[in-house]
């Protein structure tokens, strides 16, 4: 295999140790007894090993106890994996490609098909990164762990932007909305305004208030502003009067100065002749359970 198996240092371990070892199906590889782990290049050479090719040799039971040992776990785990490992070893040859054994050798098919063994030199260096690296691969939770810690950063980072946006909506949906709303309709140009209303006078749609009253003779009429409520506060009366104007009445409000500030009049705007201005007053104070209070509007 052209890549390295968490299971090559296990087994150059082994054969330091104990100098024989057979892979299922594959053979038997034996080394000279002196043979010892070195700093620099590889302990198996050409001139100290032996290897048999065998298609009925059983992985050494031995190799898969020191293997369990040394990575504590199930000894019935760890000779599945083996066995999987050494599996796909073997297809690996019998597509003409080689099964490196880092730090040991070379396993290959020959033109008869039988297996072969050859040793070769393995940079040490390179042999003491996979060493660590197969160690993590043998001890998972191990080696994941600041990658798990840095996706776990990233979700909760993830979550904690949703948060913020679900709350700024939500914000906007139930407090800012209306303010946003009011303001941006509320102001009216002058153009707009009635004539013979005062210029401070914005003049917005309202309930439909004067749907109860009875229809007016129009005739020599003149418009009344039939106050309903007062107040000191700008947004009130904006808020109040837009209300009604959404209803198609043509209501509005004006303001008068005084010593503590400026106060509000809402009013009704209608046209009517004299005598009919008592009955429509009734009318309104009724509608809006209020008094009512008549100004002429200004011509």
């Amino acid at each position: 295999m052209a890549t390295t198996s968490k299971y090559d240092t296990f087994i150059y371990d082994y054969l330091i140790i104990n100098k024989v070892v057979s892979f299922e199906k594959i053979g038997t590889l034996s080394f000279d007894a002196k043979v010892k782990a070195t700093e620099e290049g590889n302990p198996f050479t050409g001139d100290n090993y032996n290897f048999e090719f065998n298609k009925r040799a059983e992985t050494s039971a031995e190799l898969i106890d020191f293997i369990a040992e040394k990575i504590q776990k199930k000894r019935t785990l760890i000779e599945s994996d083996i066995y999987s490992y050494l599996e796909q070893a073997r297809e690996l040859m019998n597509t003409g490609k080689a099964w490196v054994l880092f730090g040991v050798g070379i396993f290959s098919i020959n033109m008869s098909g039988n297996y072969q063994f050859t040793t070769t030199e393995f940079n040490q260096e390179e042999n003491k990164t996979t060493k660590k690296e197969n160690t993590q691969k043998a001890n998972p939770g191990k080696g994941n762990y600041k990658n798990g810690n840095k996706a776990a950063g990233i979700i909760s980072l993830i979550i904690i932007t949703a948060l913020i946006a679900g709350l700024i909506w939500i914000a906007y949906e139930y407090f800012l909305k209306d303010i946003f709303s009011n303001w941006s309709d509320s102001v009216i140009s002058n153009a707009q305004l009635p004539k013979n209303i005062d210029t401070e006078t914005l003049s917005l749609k309202g309930q439909r208030a004067d749907t109860i009253l009875t229809d007016i003779n129009m005739t020599d009429s003149i418009s009344y502003a039939f106050v309903f409520e007062t107040t000191s506060s700008l947004l009130r009366a904006r808020d109040r009067v837009n209300q009604l104007r959404s209803f198609g009445n043509n209501a509005g409000y004006d303001s008068l100065s005084r010593d503590a500030g400026k106060i509000y009049n809402i009013f009704i705007l209608k046209k009517a002749i004299s005598s009919d201005t008592t009955a429509i007053r009734d009318s309104l104070a009724q509608f809006f359970n209020k008094p009512i209070k008549l100004h002429i509007a200004k011509q």
